[in-house]
């Protein structure tokens, strides 16, 4: 370990030093160990709530191309009305029931499509206060390293 000739007063200080730098060395090594667990854990959970914001922007891109559809289904219900008020009334009821029925199913893909925008809010939100977690985790890190 040292070369030959040293005194043995710092060989065994030497020798001292290396006792303590190991001790040392395995008090840190657990706390590093649940600070690698941790980061494993916020990177994992970082990786779920970025899939979900990519739900979530789906979710947004659906919900614009509801509101473009329930646009031109307003359109048609004008247009229909119009038409309608020129037809006979048997006509008028299955104009109406089908327009009916086209509104019920854009409102309702207007919903989902809303509820996604709330999830991907939500998600943001969450992502955000992990990414500041996270960049905590790694200051503690490297003030232990």
């Amino acid at each position: 370990m040292l070369k030959p000739g040293v005194p043995p007063e710092q060989k065994a200080q030497a020798e001292n030093q290396i006792r303590v730098l190991e001790s040392e060395l395995d008090d840190i090594t657990p706390q590093m160990q649940d600070l690698q667990q941790q980061y494993d854990s916020l990177q994992k959970q970082g990786q779920e709530i970025q899939n979900r914001m990519t739900d979530a922007r789906k979710g947004r891109e659906e919900l614009q191309e509801v509101k473009n559809r329930l646009a031109v289904y307003k359109r048609k219900l004008r247009d229909a009305e119009s038409e309608v008020s020129k037809d006979s009334e048997e006509e008028k009821r299955q104009t109406k029931s089908s327009l009916r029925l086209a509104v019920k199913k854009c409102v309702s893909t207007l919903e989902a499509a809303s509820e996604n925008y709330d999830k991907f809010l939500s998600s943001s939100t969450e992502l955000t206060g992990i990414e500041f977690a996270e960049e905590g985790k790694r200051q503690t890190l490297s003030n232990l390293v």
